[in-house]
């Protein structure tokens, strides 16, 4: 998310990475538009670099649609897949609203180490 009040002329990739730094959480919604973009990546990648050294989940990676699993050829895919994400392919299915809730929970959680 890019915060409405950044500053005009600001680099973009200058307020994303203040917002992985400050925020203790990420969500990714890892979809094959999203995980062609050359600018989710890069977000991926830092809160994946971030988890490494901080020793804490940070990512929290919800699908849309079935390309992290069929077709995306990442060299972090094992990564991503590793992690328990929120399945949010169905979304008029009732599995959608106990995945809401669950990352709802999870976001709320204080302890990133147990979430």
């Amino acid at each position: 998310m890019f915060s409405e009040d950044a500053k005009w002329g600001e680099a973009v990739w200058g307020g994303i990475d203040r917002g992985i730094k400050y925020y203790d959480k990420l969500v990714v919604v890892c979809s094959e538009n999203s995980l062609q973009s050359p600018a989710v990546l890069r977000e991926l990648e830092r809160g994946l670099q971030r988890e490494d050294r901080e020793k804490k989940n940070v990512l929290f990676p919800i699908t849309i649609d079935d390309y992290i699993f069929d077709k995306w050829d990442h060299p972090r895919k094992a990564d991503v897949l590793s992690k328990v994400g929120g399945d949010f392919r169905q979304w008029n299915d009732p599995a959608y609203q106990k995945s809401l809730a669950r990352l709802l929970k999870h976001l709320q959680a204080t302890d990133s180490k147990t979430a």
